[in-house]
């Protein structure tokens, strides 16, 4: 297999100019040995032996580990979907008492004021679409529909909104 048909490949996978998690799971599991190969493989004609160089940095081995890292990273955020739907479920029932909000404030903190902060600031540029910025091959814009993250969306919204703008957190 080559880097190019798993690329072409890729791209014709997209539906209305967007990926699903599923379809992009397929692909990273169907071209996981070629991103071994591209791994162990993309410094090997560098000048400097072991070290980079500019011919191995460019090299189309090494974009397509990057770009299979970066798939794969939308997958492992993706992962945590049913996790944020148990949250916000749990905000329902806590949301009226201020010692339980709290409680439930700083059992989330790491998820969504350092793990997702990147994904509700950079991913979150278009109302319909989530776009994680992945654009190392030309004519391939990674977008995914909003309903994939729905709940991660709607996690971060009440987070935020309670984390970084109210009151709430300074009473702690």
């Amino acid at each position: 297999m080559s880097i190019q048909s798993s690329i072409t490949e890729f791209r014709d996978l997209a539906k209305k100019k967007s990926y699903t998690i599923a379809k992009i799971n397929w692909w990273l599991l169907k071209y996981y040995d070629l991103y071994k190969y591209c791994k162990d493989n993309w410094n090997t004609c560098s000048c400097f032996r072991e070290l980079p160089c500019s011919h191995t940095m460019g090299s189309e081995e090494n974009k397509f580990v990057d770009f299979y890292k970066s798939l794969e990273k939308v997958a492992d955020l993706h992962k945590k979907e049913p996790y944020f739907l148990e949250q916000l479920q749990l905000f329902e029932k806590v949301r009226d008492d201020p010692s339980a909000l709290i409680k439930w404030l700083l059992h989330n903190e790491k998820l969504g004021a350092e793990d997702f902060l990147i994904f509700w600031i950079e991913w979150m540029e278009e109302e319909d679409l989530v776009n994680p910025g992945i654009n190392f091959f030309p004519n391939i814009e990674v977008k995914i529909l909003v309903k994939e993250f729905e709940s991660t969306i709607q996690f971060m919204e009440v987070f935020n909104e309670l984390y970084w703008t109210s009151d709430i957190v300074k009473e702690r």
